[in-house]
């Protein structure tokens, strides 16, 4: 089985690529800049752009499943520059009625609501040709282009305490939610409604920290009730995103990984 790591240089990528190697899997891993993964036995390292489609589907074209680690960082915003109406426009924006630059988004189909549409026919709220464009995030970009790859099976990670899971961890966590992630909260969720509308895995995680790989994977009406979420470690999210890479058992679904 060969496995594709999106993010392979955050923080939960570096352990799904090392834990997808000691368990004997050939790893690809995708980053901006792949040179900063250490090269070993049976890992392939490429350069992709999750704002631009193109470079993920041809990175992944052999894989038979994609895991994302993906997060966002200061260095890298949530959005990336506006789209421009009849012009050329930045890297990495998405371009109506002019040609884009390189980097920028090519979506052929169908968009999430709130996204610019290249070539395609824009759901409610997308911008079109004339009007101002609402850049995709980085998330759901990273979404949008694994869906498109054509890649058999995708697990994602999200985030506890939003989308789907956001009513079971509470108003609590909710508020702390909104203030820590700001406007990466809806780019989380749209990333995640894309992924499971494509029939992938959404995994949510609480507060991440150090610590053993042991724990369990439950289904949202399984996980307890709290007025802060349990903390986890990262490499248990990385083995439980594994596991389910191997052994599939909840498609289309999103799940909590807790300490076993």
């Amino acid at each position: 089985m060969r496995v594709a790591v999106l993010g392979a240089t955050g923080a939960v990528g570096k352990l799904l690529v090392s834990t997808a190697l000691a368990r004997g899997l050939e790893v690809t891993a995708l980053a901006r800049d792949p040179a900063q993964v250490p090269d070993r036995p049976g890992l392939r390292r490429l350069a992709v752009d999750v704002h631009d489609p193109t470079s993920i589907a041809e990175a992944i074209q052999d894989c038979d499943v994609l895991i994302s680690g993906l997060g966002v960082s200061a260095a890298h915003p949530t959005t990336p520059p506006p789209a421009t109406a009849g012009g050329p426009a930045a890297p990495g924006a998405a371009v109506l009625g002019g040609p884009a630059a390189s980097g920028a988004a090519v979506l052929g189909g169908p968009a999430a609501s709130g996204a610019a549409v290249l070539g395609g026919p824009a759901a409610p709220g997308a911008a079109a040709s004339g009007s101002p464009a609402v850049a995709m995030g980085t998330l759901e970009a990273g979404a949008v282009a694994a869906v498109a790859s054509g890649v058999p099976r995708i697990i994602w990670l999200g985030a506890y305490g939003t989308g789907l899971s956001a009513e079971r961890a509470g108003g609590v966590t909710r508020a702390i939610l909104r203030l820590v992630l700001g406007a990466e909260v809806p780019d989380k969720v749209a990333a995640d409604s894309t992924i499971l509308a494509a029939g992938g895995t959404v995994f949510h995680a609480g507060p991440l920290a150090s610590g053993p790989p042991e724990h369990r994977t439950v289904a949202l009406d399984a996980v307890p009730r709290r007025v802060f979420p349990s903390r986890i470690s990262r490499a248990a999210v990385a083995a439980a995103m594994l596991d389910e890479a191997v052994t599939p058992r909840f498609l289309a679904q999103t799940v909590v990984v807790l300490a076993s």
